[in-house]
């Protein structure tokens, strides 16, 4: 049979099918061995999947290489790095879809007033990358991509170099010889000179029109421009601006700076729900202004021009990534002392001490910047990235697992940094609904973890097996494994999810209040609290419900656990919801929760939606409806089913797809979501369900008929039923 041509080829092989969980769209190029294909993966977002084949070692190492620099660089103008894998043919790389044109964005040639902008942000975008301590090493218009005529995102770091890699030295040669430095076309190691070069040549093109040879730059170019645009390109690396920043400076202009006053968190715009950035960033400025707001307006103008923030009118969105990486009072402590010559060994002592004692004391956040920190002044300590990683899997956000997965790889490898490398990814995966992909890279280890991880694989395998063939028997057997009060209590929570799943909520209440008084830290009895709040719910305790989860939401925000405080949210609106007391839909607080974890940004839509749907608003109730059915699948298969359902009341659907929700929402064992599935959709085909609602209906108590649920009653569903 003939290979189809519009699949990809990957060097002299075709992938068919597909790549993980992608599905391929369109070829976008190619270069060298590896391809980049448009894709769109299982909620149908659209992103970019590099594929390199796995024949040649180079190709293996290009591909660790990129992956290693993307994770490291969560930086306001680097293409977001989204997932890592490979299948029996090719590695692959899934990354932000960057919709946009080869620099500078515009054909023909461009005067000196109209490339600024962009050829500032750029620099500012190398400087960021360079403070990160890595050398992108093969800049070039197809590298750097300009989206909307202003956003500037750097692309393709298969070749790039530096401390923050786990190889800092390479073939000198290696890139595009028009934009490589003339020291290293004799083999001279690069350093950040060699960048600034490159960038140089490609402003000089741009504004002479000459892709060959450096010519003299044109006449109306300003004479510190051209000064500084000769200096980028000088052959004598010693007579190039040392940083990016200084070659900015001799290209930019005096900066309009804007008035600032009190309260500062009005001035600027981005979700205060789970993220607080509006809050944030008030309190950045005034700890680097020390309350003198006169100097506010030049910071804020730096913010700008490095990316970590962007007006919008009079207000400024903060970038959250950027905003993750401040840094805090134990960072800078740390560098005071190195500042001062104390030895890199004691410093070393010194922060695994510290990373403890704010890991007991549930400073999540501000141990995973210390180990982060500290791992840049004493590189290579296995402790310390065993303390991240435990930091971030507490903390149960992706981008937490992806910071401490960066310091693993900065480190020589060791059995047991690889077995935690496999749990951060299972993590990862399990986080986003892919536990059956997850479970293999948790059955494999080659040296036992520490205690804190240990328990967190445990809480991961279970989370991955849940509502899975022989998860029952596998939490009997772990028994033996709880052989520790915090063993215990975290058992006896595991325990509790499982016994809710079997609808044995009072059982499951008990169970998790019992595991609370067992552990030690307070964002674990925190998490073990708003387990009970959710048993607690579905056994109509409603105000008890709303007084935990509420409790543990103010809990949550102390802390800076933005994943559990969203949860916490979508429990305490979903009981005054179940109380009478409906909350208004609010799309901020569930674009806010989304960006945490799509999943909960998804139940939060849900509840939205059934609350537009009582109160008459059919229209906001179908656009959040939409949005939470998106949201949902693939990571909570039951919850998008029940989206769906809800969507085929409001505005009709296919038979098929009806089945499909059905037969879903069947496979588990919450028989109250598909007695409201099937009633909803009993809306729009009268009569078809009625003997599948009656015979579940009859097992439910009729004291517990009006009660409110996720979006109907019982008698809602009865009333729904043309035979009962």
């Amino acid at each position: 049979m003939n290979p189809d041509p519009t699949l990809p080829r990957v060097a002299d092989f075709v992938v068919v099918n597909g790549i993980g969980d992608y599905t391929l769209v369109r070829s976008l190029g190619q270069g060298g061995s590896a391809e980049v294909w448009e894709a769109r993966d299982r909620r149908g977002n659209t992103v970019a999947l590099k594929l390199l084949p796995r024949q040649l070692a180079s190709d293996r190492h290009r591909a660790q290489v990129e992956v290693a620099a993307l994770r490291w660089l969560h930086l306001p103008g680097v293409v977001r790095f989204l997932y890592e894998g490979e299948e029996e043919d090719c590695f692959w790389i899934a990354m932000e879809l960057v919709r946009g044109s080869p620099f500078p964005g515009i054909k023909g040639i461009l005067s000196w007033e109209q490339l600024a902008p962009l050829a500032l942000r750029l620099l500012h975008i190398l400087g960021a990358v360079h403070r990160a301590g890595i050398l992108h090493r093969d800049l070039k218009p197809s590298n750097v991509f300009v989206e909307n005529s202003e956003r500037v995102v750097l692309l393709d770091f298969g070749i790039a170099a530096g401390e923050a890699l786990f190889d800092a030295r390479k073939d000198p040669r290696e890139g595009t010889q028009v934009y490589l430095a003339p020291e290293c076309k004799i083999g001279a190691q690069p350093n950040f000179s060699t960048d600034l070069y490159a960038a140089g040549v490609m402003f000089r093109q741009v504004l002479t029109g000459d892709y060959g040879e450096i010519t003299p730059l044109p006449a109306e170019v300003p004479a510190s421009v051209a000064a500084m645009l000769d200096r980028m390109v000088s052959a004598d690396r010693r007579d190039r601006p040392k940083t990016a920043e200084e070659a900015a400076m001799g290209l930019g202009r005096p900066p309009i700076l804007r008035v600032v006053a009190e309260p500062l968190e009005d001035l600027f715009h981005g979700p205060s729900h789970y993220l607080h950035l509006p809050q944030r960033g008030a309190e950045r400025l005034r700890e680097l202004t020390g309350g003198d707001l006169s100097l506010a307006p030049a910071l804020l103008h730096d913010w700008e021009q490095r990316g970590v923030g962007r007006w919008e009118g009079d207000r400024m969105v903060l970038d959250r990534l950027a905003v993750a990486e401040w840094g805090g009072a134990e960072e800078e402590a740390l560098t005071r002392r190195l500042q001062a010559g104390e030895s890199h060994e004691r410093l070393y002592t010194a922060s695994i001490r510290l990373a403890r004692e704010l890991l007991d004391a549930a400073q999540l956040e501000r141990a995973l910047r210390l180990c982060e920190r500290a791992l840049e002044l004493a590189p290579g300590g296995e402790e310390l990235v065993l303390l991240a990683a435990e930091a971030a899997g507490r903390l149960e956000s992706a981008a937490a697992l992806n910071r401490a997965i960066c310091l693993l790889r900065r480190c020589p490898p060791s059995p047991r940094l690889q077995a935690v490398d496999r749990l951060l990814r299972a993590a990862e995966l399990t986080y986003d609904g892919r536990g059956e992909e997850a479970l293999p890279k948790l059955d494999w280890w080659l040296s036992p973890l520490p205690e804190g991880l240990e328990i967190w694989r445990m809480g991961v395998r279970f989370l991955a097996l849940s509502g899975k063939p022989g998860d029952a028997e596998e939490l009997e057997q772990a028994r033996t494994w709880a052989h520790s009060p915090e063993r215990l209590a975290r058992w006896k929570g595991w325990k509790g999810s499982f016994l809710y799943r079997q609808q044995k909520y009072a059982e499951a209440a008990h169970l998790h209040e019992e595991s609370v008084a067992g552990r030690k830290t307070l964002d674990s009895r925190l998490a073990a609290q708003r387990a009970a709040a959710a048993a607690w719910m579905e056994l109509g305790e409603l105000e008890r419900a709303h007084r935990l989860a509420s409790t543990v939401r103010e809990g949550a925000a102390h802390l800076g656990q933005p994943a559990l405080e969203a949860q916490a949210e979508w429990l305490e609106r979903s009981a005054a919801w179940r109380m009478g007391r409906p909350p208004d839909p609010d799309w901020e607080r569930i674009q806010a929760a989304a960006v945490v974890r799509p999943s909960l940004g998804g139940l939060l839509a849900l509840n939205d939606a059934a609350i537009a749907r009582n109160q008459g608003k059919r229209a906001l109730a179908t656009a959040l409806v939409q949005r939470a059915e998106l949201l949902l699948h693939p990571g909570h298969r039951r919850g998008a089913a029940l989206a769906g359902c809800l969507r085929i009341s409001l505005i009709g659907g296919l038979v098929e797809e009806a089945e499909a929700f059905a037969a879903i929402l069947r496979a588990g064992s919450m028989s109250g979501l598909l007695i409201q599935g099937l009633a909803l959709l009993s809306e729009r085909w009268p009569g078809a369900w009625d003997r599948e609602i009656s015979g579940l209906l009859a097992n439910r108590p009729r004291t517990k008929w009006d009660d409110r649920l996720e979006i109907l009653s019982y008698t809602e569903c009865q009333q729904r039923c043309r035979t009962l």
